[in-house]
């Protein structure tokens, strides 16, 4: 019987935090808790050696400091809706669109497919130029997305500056300078 892993949907949220400008600060899986020293690798074997973790980030705050965030990750749940809650952040929020969408038309990865999962993951990351890869699909969706929703539509002040957030973000996972 085949099992999951959800080291690849914890691996990639972690990268995607950091290239939207998040730092990882540290997890707490309900057993132990770690502080994140540069070792990923390490950090997410610890953030998903259990059935759910806190996930601790911050960021740079537009008035001066660091904002503290926290994401509450169930391993258990499918990949695009691990992330159960987290603090209200229109950049996080951003982020987490691009979570969804490029987990949300994935199954679950299955434990022994982890390290091709892995591999495509951070090739996602480290190798922009390697040919269409999933990341592809979720820049296209992503354009669709705001092509649907332009920020003219939006209900409150809240989900303009979470679609101006995403349309960043997702400028930045492209390359593409604003």
């Amino acid at each position: 019987m085949s099992t999951y892993t959800w080291k690849p949907v914890a691996l990639h949220l972690c990268l995607l935090l950091q290239q939207q400008g998040f730092a990882l600060d540290c997890a707490d899986n309900g057993e132990d808790a770690v502080k994140f020293d540069d070792n990923l690798d390490a950090f997410v074997d610890e953030l998903t050696a259990c059935d759910e973790a806190h996930l601790y980030v911050s960021r740079p705050f537009e008035f001066g400091g660091t904002r503290k965030l926290r994401l509450w990750l169930v391993f258990g749940n499918e990949p695009h809706e691990t992330v159960a809650d987290y603090t209200v952040d229109d950049k996080l929020e951003a982020a987490l669109l691009i979570f969804e969408e490029f987990w949300g038309r994935r199954r679950t990865p299955l434990a022994e497919a982890e390290a091709s999962w892995v591999e495509e993951v951070r090739g996602c990351f480290e190798e922009p130029d390697r040919g269409p890869t999933r990341l592809d699909e979720l820049i296209e969706a992503g354009e669709q997305l705001l092509l649907y929703r332009p920020n003219g539509h939006c209900e409150n002040q809240h989900e303009v500056n979470v679609w101006k957030d995403f349309a960043e973000a997702l400028a930045a996972v492209k390359g593409v300078q604003q």
